[in-house]
């Protein structure tokens, strides 16, 4: 999973299950961090242990084409759309060649 925020991305690995109506992500019990510093134009790496929950998400189409993620600790509404698998491939790909990918394994 990515945390995207502008800049600065969080990054963890787990694994999922899928049932008809939940998505459960369990991690492992570490998170990559990605900081790109604006004055210096670097981005830092650094990978950290930390205590990580597993997460439940309610799943839903709310009578459309898309999917709807709620979270079902928080209640808060996530928009998650179905990529060409194209474009998941590659971003997949991309990621691949990332430091923080390689701070992951």
């Amino acid at each position: 999973m990515i945390d995207k925020c502008i800049h600065n991305d969080s990054y963890y690995r787990g694994t999922y299950t899928v049932t008809k109506d939940y998505l459960t992500l369990k991690f492992d019990q570490i998170v990559v961090k990605e900081t790109y510093n604006d004055e210096t134009k670097e981005t830092k790496v650094e990978k950290r242990s930390l205590k990580i929950t597993t997460i439940e998400f309610y799943i839903t189409t709310c009578k459309t084409d898309n999917f709807a993620l709620s979270r079902t600790d928080l209640k808060v509404l996530t928009k998650a759309f179905k990529e060409a698998s194209e474009k998941a491939n590659q971003t997949i790909k991309d990621l691949k060649k990332t430091k923080a990918w390689g701070q992951l394994q």
